[in-house]
């Protein structure tokens, strides 16, 4: 926990280098992103689709989501109209979680 709590104040890419490091993500796994849009966010995606992973990928507005989408993900959810609990019954289970927001969305 300590060093998810030590990430929230990293630059970006450092983030992801501790996402390349510690996770060895494997081919065919299933990763939720949230706030897929965001600059940490959308290289988080980009790195997985490289790594062969699904990817769930979410965001707040119809510009977000297309740009997710266009980035590579392979489900975009729109979590103001698409619970969070809901995009993973529905598309999950999931192996991974990249959590950009935190808060309410896990509830």
């Amino acid at each position: 926990m300590d060093e998810i709590l030590q990430l929230s104040g990293c630059h970006r890419l450092d983030r992801i280098h501790w996402f390349r490091a510690r996770r060895r993500c494997k081919g065919g796994q299933m990763i939720y992103v949230s706030s897929g849009a965001s600059g940490v966010g959308s290289m988080v995606i980009q790195i997985c689709k490289i790594k062969r992973l699904k990817v769930i990928g979410s965001a707040g507005t119809d510009a977000k989501v297309d740009f997710i989408r266009s980035i590579g993900a392979d489900v975009v959810s729109d979590y103001k109209t698409t619970p969070f609990a809901a995009a993973l019954q529905e598309h999950g289970p999931i192996d991974l979680f990249w959590d950009n927001v935190g808060g309410e969305q896990l509830h």
